[in-house]
């Protein structure tokens, strides 16, 4: 198939009555249908036809596949208790890995009303958001440093919900412990509710 150009779209669906454009991007052969950027997302009977619509006709783009990403996607993937904490994916998804690693990986299925959908996986997610996290970057003095780009502080957040769902509370919580002055500094609020919740264990 020929390349699909890499470069940000709207859509136009149908939402209980409503015409309500999102945001996607392609890259490669995917297609990211971001769900939260723009307004409610409700799957209703109409909706699962609007999305079932829109995946036919990219089916005739041999070899695309539509992936559904943006924030609800995630939190589809996450225990209920730390959902609500997570900020999702980056409007930007060329990223495709972290130092030659493939940020690709099999997306997540689901069935809602006979209709069959593909998620963005978390994986794939925190692979994303570790590159970005994790990328080399030039401060306001022109020193060469690590770390989330300005504005995209709750990456650091994100990762450890990822991998708190992943990989399990130990794990997630020695990567809060390393990251602990993102948290300490740039994301107090966030850090003081979490720490209610139970979460962030270690990180004093």
């Amino acid at each position: 198939m020929d390349e699909i150009p890499k470069g940000f779209g709207e859509v136009t669906l149908n939402v209980t009555g409503v015409n309500v454009k999102y945001s996607y991007q392609t890259v490669g052969d995917r297609m990211y249908l971001s769900l939260d950027k723009r307004g409610p997302f409700i799957f209703g009977s109409d909706m699962i036809s609007e999305l079932k619509k829109l995946v036919d006709i990219m089916k005739y783009r041999e070899g695309l596949k539509v992936i559904l990403a943006g924030k609800l996607p995630a939190v589809w993937q996450m225990k209920p208790n730390v959902s609500e904490f997570y900020t999702g994916l980056p409007e930007d998804y060329r990223v495709e890995g972290l130092y030659g690693t493939s940020a690709r990986k099999e997306p997540v299925r689901i069935t809602l009303s006979k209709v069959e959908f593909d998620l963005v996986s978390l994986a794939e997610t925190g692979i994303r958001k570790t590159a970005s996290i994790l990328e080399l970057r030039k401060d306001e003095k022109g020193n060469i440093t690590f770390g989330p780009a300005k504005g995209r502080e709750t990456d650091v957040s994100d990762v450890y919900l990822i991998t708190l769902t992943l990989l399990g509370a130990e794990a997630a919580n020695k990567k809060a412990v390393a990251d602990k002055i993102y948290w300490q500094t740039k994301l107090m609020d966030l850090y003081a509710r979490m720490r209610v919740a139970g979460l962030l264990v270690g990180v004093e």
